[in-house]
């Protein structure tokens, strides 16, 4: 039976799972994979057995200072879209709906400290009656020399607008500052506790990340295994995920996903993002598609599910898809200062 890794935060998917490129999951997951590569893209597999298929495309563009402007997350049935404004240390990012508005779906606070490292990240959710209302927060506690000490989970427990900490990762850091382990420790009784721990190569390289969570008998047992691949400048460009067998008492596969290097950014940091009105048609398509924008595009270019560039050229408002295969595809359009994202079908 496969544990749910970092329960706590389950309704967030912490590191992987449904909608798993959110916005929330790069600021966790970075704060302890900290020579991931830079990226603007990224392919997400799960196991489907002896194989893995593509079910998950993410893409974003970035502030200078890596925070999310924008990002689209694809998969065959469903399409998340996320746009942000920026005030100061604070960006906020909304997610968005089919028109391009503001959603009531989803909300992100991201807040910088003076030295500019994320501090605190509010998560907001739709309540179900259309409105947003707090779920819970996150926040990151440093140390002089700017390495992190802690990691606090926060939740209005009572719904009064207070909240209080439920679980408190504690960094540890061997000779080099490199994080050795992570101690979970629950603050309210019957939440999760536990351990991780981080493998090195010789080079420093971080190539596996095991967690373990306590029993009921407080015993440590192992829940998942993720092991790491580097590009040639040693940052991380693949991650392969296991889960703990605990019937049989082995490490099954079950998914992977590989990063793609970011393409140069010459982003601007404007105090408000415009969204951007923009259509495909026909959708699906069969010879070719219409792109209706008020953007300049100056490119395009054309990825299948596999992550797999398939088509690639100077924009224009028609482009025809006679060398396709059938099925879902994602187009990327690049204009000077802005990326769109979108997914159709070619029949």
């Amino acid at each position: 039976m496969k544990k749910i890794t970092f329960s706590i935060i389950g309704c967030l998917s912490f590191l992987f799972g449904s909608a798993q490129y959110e916005p929330d999951t790069k600021f966790l997951q970075e704060s302890m994979w900290q020579s991931v590569m830079p990226h603007d893209s990224l392919v997400y597999s799960s196991d489907t057995g002896a194989n893995f298929s593509a079910d998950e495309i993410a893409s974003m563009n970035l502030f200078p200072d890596g925070l999310i402007k924008n990002m689209g997350i694809y998969d065959p049935n469903l399409s998340y879209n996320y746009n942000s404004v920026r005030l100061g240390n604070l960006t906020t990012i909304y997610a968005m709906d089919l028109a391009g508005a503001p959603d009531t779906n989803a909300m992100f606070e991201f807040y910088k400290n003076s030295m500019g490292q994320d501090s605190l990240l509010n998560v907001y959710y739709d309540d179900g009656f259309g409105n947003l209302e707090f779920n819970l927060a996150f926040e990151m506690a440093y140390n002089s020399a700017g390495l992190t000490t802690n990691f606090f989970v926060l939740v209005d427990i009572f719904g009064t607008g207070s909240t209080s900490v439920v679980n408190d990762y504690q960094y540890h850091y061997n000779s080099n500052n490199l994080i050795d382990s992570v101690t979970i420790q629950t603050i309210i009784p019957g939440g999760m506790e536990g351990k991780i721990e981080f493998v090195y190569d010789s080079s420093d390289r971080l190539v596996q990340f095991d967690f373990y969570e306590l029993d009921q008998n407080d015993e440590l047992v192992p829940s998942d295994r993720y092991y790491f691949k580097h590009n040639a400048q040693g940052e991380i460009n693949e991650v392969i995920e296991l889960y703990y067998d605990d019937v049989n008492s082995v490490f099954e596969l079950s998914a992977s996903w590989k990063y793609y290097k970011k393409q140069g950014s010459g982003i601007s940091t404007p105090e408000k993002v415009e969204t951007n009105n923009l259509h495909i048609y026909p959708n699906p398509a069969k010879d070719h598609i219409g792109i209706y924008s008020s953007e300049k595009f100056t490119e395009y270019s054309i990825m299948n599910l596999t992550g797999q560039l398939v088509q690639e050229g100077d924009f224009t408002n028609k482009i025809s898809l006679s060398d396709l295969k059938k099925g879902i595809y994602i187009i990327s359009l690049k204009s000077k200062d802005n990326l769109e994202i979108r997914k159709f079908q070619k029949l």
